[in-house]
């Protein structure tokens, strides 16, 4: 196991709240539990799967708080997929190379950037296969940063529980790929994080937001926060922004800022929203390599406020139905590379949009029609015209991903017979290809991320 310690840097106070640690290849002491590698090499795929229940950790959103449940979350299982399709269960070894064969049960699962995942994971030290370990539930890591190609892990402070998941964007990442999260803190608001992956040996972490600031509520419940290609954090109304060289901007505006694929700072100047008509313009940030600001137009006025963007398509940040009035099945262009402006668009017979998805060319959704209906799409950003990928009202979707090429995996339950089932669609041309990859595990994904 790499276990993560405060560390140092230069011009910056190592205290925790404001220094950095490092991710160390760290040996086990004194028999403790040390996950050393999860068994996800050579997958293209990895799926949480199982059934929701009261033994999962619970991320409060009223009062910002971690809050453990009783139990291990025992009825949630890791999986990978390989490039055949063949789902099967994922193994785990100790910092030894010993196998470890029960006992570990992981709750979360992220992409962290393209070539590590976020995992949290659950210790039941009862357990018979955890028994030769002499290990404190107080200081046993909960979440780890593990490597794609050889499913090596880094582990987190025993202090940082998880991840908060909400919002569109819950890990993101600048230019050079250092990721940054929401993580939470037992009994204590959460942080924004900043793992620097410059060195893959010795990683560092540190709290990213300001010293002194506590996240607010739409922050913690909404994920509504951001970092731009250089490593500003846009963390507050206005919007206010950390940049990458501390320093603070107190925008004048009450909006919150998004990054576009253009790697800048965009929000909304809603202050003629309370007029009649109401008009939104869409404002362009950008720190120059003194960090002084501009702000410039993007587009002209809207009729109609910007819903949330969630994927990029063809150079475009879109959203269907995602964010605030995701059951209205309302879509967005909040960055559009061609025509430089932003826009609103609506799919007729679209009830709702639950979860989204995007290749290289379309974006994806599932949610429900107008009947209330269970549905599958592909949706050209172009011209906005669908394509549906699974029979309407016949699978009710848990989970999907979208590789660059347009191979969709899914997990659904199949209304005819009540099964939990696993599939892919070759959706690339005009008439999908559906393949029910396997029915015997008949449990719903959790998270389903594509690896490669």
């Amino acid at each position: 196991m790499r276990s993560l310690s405060w560390c140092m840097r230069v011009g910056m106070v190592a205290v925790v709240g404001s220094g950095c640690g490092v991710l160390e290849y760290g040996e086990s002491t004194g028999g403790g539990l040390s996950l050393g590698r999860v068994g996800i090499a050579g997958a293209s795929g990895v799926m949480l799967a199982g059934e929701e229940s009261s033994t999962a950790a619970r991320f409060g959103r009223q009062d910002f708080f971690y809050e453990p449940r009783s139990g291990t979350g025992s009825q949630l299982s890791l999986f990978k997929i390989d490039d055949s399709g063949n789902i099967t269960p994922v193994d785990y070894e100790d910092d030894t190379g010993d196998s470890i064969s029960g006992g570990v049960t992981p709750t979360q699962i992220y992409q962290a950037n393209s070539d590590y995942l976020l995992m949290t994971f659950q210790f039941d030290l009862t357990a018979p296969e955890l028994s030769g370990y002499d290990s404190d539930e107080s200081t046993l890591p909960k979440l780890y940063l593990v490597r794609k190609s050889d499913g090596a892990v880094f582990a987190f402070p025993a202090r940082i529980q998880g991840i908060v998941g909400t919002g569109q964007s819950p890990i993101q990442t600048d230019r050079d790929g250092n990721i940054y999260f929401l993580g939470s803190v037992y009994n204590e608001p959460g942080n924004i994080y900043k793992v620097n992956v410059a060195d893959p040996v010795n990683l560092s972490i540190q709290v990213y937001q300001p010293p002194g600031v506590t996240l607010d509520y739409w922050i913690q419940t909404q994920g509504l926060w951001s970092v731009s290609a250089d490593g500003n954090l846009a963390y507050d109304s206005g919007p206010r922004i950390k940049k990458a060289n501390g320093g603070i901007y107190n925008g004048s505006a009450e909006a919150r800022a998004w990054v576009a694929p253009d790697g800048e700072f965009y929000y909304v100047d809603s202050s003629l929203g309370s007029v009649w008509p109401p008009s939104f313009k869409v404002q362009k940030l950008v720190f120059d390599s003194s960090y002084n600001a501009t702000i410039s137009d993007y587009g002209g006025a809207l009729s109609e406020n910007l819903g949330g963007c969630d994927q990029v398509v063809r150079g475009k940040l879109m959203g269907y139905g995602a964010g605030f009035g995701s059951m209205l099945g309302s879509g967005s262009v909040c960055y559009d590379p061609v025509a430089n402006a932003p826009s609103t668009f609506s799919v007729s017979g679209v009830s709702r949009v639950s979860r989204s998805g995007a290749s290289d060319q379309y974006y994806y959704f599932s949610g429900v029609d107008t009947s209330n209906q269970d549905i599958l799409v592909r949706l050209d950003p172009d011209n906005f015209s669908t394509l549906p990928l699974l029979p309407t009202g016949d699978y009710s979707i848990y989970q999907f991903s979208v590789s660059p090429d347009d191979q969709v995996t899914f997990s659904a339950l199949r209304y005819n017979d009540g099964k939990k089932v696993f599939g892919k669609i070759d959706a690339s041309g005009s008439s999908p290809v559906v393949t029910i990859l396997d029915e015997s595990i008949n449990a719903p994904a959790q998270s389903l991320i594509r690896i490669n």
